[in-house]
C-alpha cells in the first residue's frame, strides 16, 4: 500500500505537468520571457522560458493533496516543530523561484542571485537544523561536525542550486539528469524513513519527467532559471533533510545520487579558475618561469559544459543525453544500495572520482592538463624547493616512510618463513 501512495505521488505530478507546459508556454510567449539564439547557445529559434514554472507548481500540488490526503506524512508536518520546518523550506524555494522568475523575464545580475540563494539557504539551515554529524563509512562511526555543519549546510544547498542551473545548457539535460536524482533521492530518504522528504522528492522527479517531453519537441520550451534554480534548490535542501539517520547526515548516497550536476559545477569552477592561471617566461632581469593570474570569470557563461563538450567530441545529442542519464541512475542505484551497505558508498565515490580525474584532462578540458601546461615550474625554480637542505629532509622523509612501509611487511614474512620451517620440521619427524 506504502508503494502504490507513493507511486501515485510521481505519476500525478507526472501528469500535471505534462498538462500545465503548453499553458506555461503560452504565458511564457505573452510575457516575453524567450530565450533568444545566441553565440554561446546551440538553438536557432527563440525559445520560451519559464518551464520550470510548470514543474514546480505541479509539484507543490501534488505534494499539498498528499499533506490531505496521505496519513503517513501528516503527523510529521502538523508538529510545531514539523510545520516550522517545512513551511520555512517552502517558503525559501518560494524566494529562490520567485528571483528566477524574474531572472527569466527581465534579468538579474549573477551576483544578486547568489546572494539570495545563500539568504534562503540560511534560512532553512537556521530553521530546518544543520547536520550535526556525518556517517561517512561503516569504519569511522558518526563524524561530529560542531560549527562546520551550518557552514556546510548553507554550501551544500547553493552548491546545488548552482550546479543543476549549470547543466540547464542542452535540451533534456537538466531536467533528465535532475529526475533521476531527485527519484534516487527520494528512495534513499524512504529507506531512512523520512516520508515527506520523500514524497517532496518524487513530485519534484514525477514533474520534472512529466516536463521532458516538452523540453525535447518542437514546439519546445526551456527550464529557465525557474526550473533549474528551483530544483537544483529544492534538491538540496530536501536530500540535507530527508538524508539524516540516527542523527546523522547520509553524506556519501548524497553525493553519489547528485554526482553529475555537482561533477559538472566542480569541473566548471576548476577549469574557469586554471584558464585564468597562465605560466609566462620572464626574461628579465633574470630568466625564469612565473605565474600571472587573471579573473576566473566564475559568473561568465560559456559553451564548454560536459554537454557541450560530448557534443563536440561527436556524440549525437540523444547519444550524449544516454551517457549522462545511465551515469546519473548508476550512481543513483550505488547511493541508494549504500543506505543499506555503507562500505559500498566510500569505495563506488572513489572509483567515480578516479574515472572523472583520468578522462576530464584527456578528453574533456585542456584546462586540466597541468603539466604540458608547465603548473610545475614555478614551484621547482622557488628558492625554497631548489635548497639542498630541503632535499636531504625530502629523502629522509621518503626513506622513513618507506621503513614504516616495509616493517610490517617483513615481520609477517618473518611469521609466515617461522611457521614454515615449523611445519618443515615437523613434516621430518
Amino acid at each position: 500500500m506504502l508503494s502504490l501512495t507513493y507511486a501515485a505521488v510521481f505519476a500525478c505530478a507526472l501528469v500535471l505537468a505534462l498538462a500545465l507546459t503548453p499553458i506555461v508556454r503560452r504565458v511564457a510567449l505573452v510575457m516575453g520571457a524567450v530565450d533568444q539564439p545566441g553565440e554561446r547557445k546551440i538553438h536557432v529559434q527563440p525559445v520560451p522560458r519559464l518551464g520550470g514554472a510548470a514543474v514546480l507548481t505541479a509539484a507543490a500540488l501534488v505534494v499539498a493533496g498528499s499533506l490531505v490526503l496521505n496519513p503517513a506524512i501528516r503527523p510529521a508536518v502538523a508538529s510545531g516543530l514539523g510545520a516550522l520546518r517545512w513551511s520555512v523550506l517552502a517558503l525559501a524555494a518560494l524566494v529562490v523561484v520567485t528571483m528566477a522568475g524574474l531572472d527569466d523575464v527581465r534579468g538579474l545580475s549573477a551576483r544578486l542571485k547568489f546572494v539570495v540563494e545563500l539568504a534562503a539557504a540560511a534560512a532553512v539551515v537556521l530553521v530546518a537544523g544543520a547536520p550535526r554529524a556525518i556517517d561517512l563509512t561503516p569504519f569511522t562511526g558518526h563524524v561530529e561536525l560542531g560549527l562546520v555543519g551550518p557552514v556546510l549546510g548553507v554550501l551544500w544547498i547553493v552548491a546545488l542550486t548552482n550546479a543543476v542551473n549549470m547543466t540547464d545548457v542542452v535540451d533534456g539535460v537538466a531536467s533528465g539528469v535532475s529526475a533521476i536524482a531527485a527519484f534516487a533521492l527520494a528512495m534513499m530518504s524512504l529507506a531512512a524513513g523520512n516520508l515527506v522528504a520523500a514524497t517532496v522528492l518524487l513530485a519534484l522527479s514525477g514533474a520534472l519527467v512529466g516536463f521532458l517531453p516538452h523540453n525535447l519537441r518542437t514546439p519546445k520550451i526551456f527550464l529557465g532559471d525557474t526550473g533549474s534554480l528551483g530544483a537544483g534548490f529544492i534538491l538540496g535542501a530536501a536530500s540535507l533533510v530527508g538524508l539524516q539517520r540516527d542523527g546523522a547526515w547520509l553524506a556519501v548516497p548524497a553525493f553519489l545520487a547528485l554526482a553529475v550536476p555537482l561533477g559538472e559545477f566542480s569541473l566548471t569552477i576548476l577549469r574557469r579558475t586554471l584558464r585564468a592561471q597562465v605560466i609566462v617566461r620572464a626574461t628579465l632581469p633574470q630568466e625564469r618561469f612565473q605565474l600571472e593570474t587573471g579573473s576566473p570569470g566564475l559568473f561568465i557563461a560559456d559553451q564548454q559544459h560536459v554537454p557541450h563538450r560530448l557534443l563536440e567530441l561527436g556524440l549525437g545529442k540523444q547519444a550524449a543525453l544516454t551517457v549522462l542519464y545511465a551515469a546519473g541512475a548508476l550512481l543513483g542505484a550505488i547511493g541508494f544500495a549504500a543506505v543499506r551497505w555503507p562500505w559500498l558508498g566510500p569505495f563506488a565515490g572513489m572509483v567515480a572520482a578516479a574515472g572523472v580525474v583520468f578522462f576530464a584532462p584527456r578528453w574533456l578540458y585542456a584546462e586540466l592538463r597541468l603539466l604540458e601546461r608547465g603548473a610545475l615550474l614555478p614551484i621547482l625554480e622557488n628558492r625554497w624547493v631548489r635548497n639542498r637542505m630541503v632535499h636531504v629532509l625530502y629523502d629522509a622523509v621518503l626513506v622513513f616512510v618507506a621503513f614504516l612501509i616495509v616493517e610490517p611487511l617483513v615481520d609477517g614474512w618473518d611469521l609466515v618463513a617461522a611457521g614454515t620451517a615449523g611445519l618443515w620440521v615437523r613434516g621430518g619427524v
